[in-house]
């Protein structure tokens, strides 16, 4: 029995030693990536999840808008719609499954860590009261991935106290509604009553 034991802790022991240069490797290519330092600036971002996502991502500029991310790795909800019935199902898991997966457990260290001041973890602590905390971390998943994808386009860094204010308008502009400045036809005229 000790020898069974003694060869599965050297075993152990060099896996350890194996997942330490792992771990040295991808912070020296995270150090020399700015992308990556960039991406790392956002609560529950570390070296592997900027890595991944800026691998995954490749030319940002590919998206239209940064909304377009989330159903890129599948983390919308599948849709059925007939006639009257309309059901939001599951979500979709189209796209990279490890770029799914390393957002959800960022999602995950933002939820469950003490992060200070962040506005993704408020918001994210306020769907999970609402819709409980497996659907809060696709959402907080899905917008972390709107979030990297602003940060990779515009070139800026995110404050663990609150959003940089240039994310923060771009992450709002698509879901401004456009202000008209068109003239009405025609004035509406009120009646004008006079009291005898």
């Amino acid at each position: 029995m000790e020898a069974i034991a003694a060869s599965l802790l050297k075993v152990r022991d060099a896996l350890v030693h194996e997942f330490a240069g792992f771990e040295r490797k991808l912070r020296a290519i995270a150090r020399q990536d700015d992308n990556a330092q960039r991406l790392m600036t956002t609560p529950g971002v570390g070296v592997l999840v900027a890595l991944t996502f800026v691998a995954a991502v490749d030319a940002p500029e590919r998206f239209r808008s940064s909304r377009a991310v989330g159903p890129h790795f599948g983390l919308t909800p599948k849709k059925y719609q007939s006639g009257e019935t309309d059901h939001s199902g599951r979500i979709s898991k189209i796209g990279d499954g490890s770029m799914r997966t390393a957002l959800y457990e960022a999602a995950n260290v933002i939820l469950t860590r003490p992060v200070k001041g962040s506005d993704l973890k408020g918001w994210a602590l306020a769907v999970a009261r609402r819709a409980g905390p497996r659907k809060a971390r696709v959402a907080l998943a899905r917008k972390l991935a709107v979030v990297l994808h602003c940060m990779l386009t515009c070139s800026c860094r995110v404050r663990t106290a609150a959003l940089n204010g240039e994310l923060r308008d771009r992450l709002r502009a698509p879901f401004r509604q456009p202000e008209l400045n068109v003239r009405p036809l025609f004035k509406p005229q009120l009646p004008l009553l006079r009291v005898a």
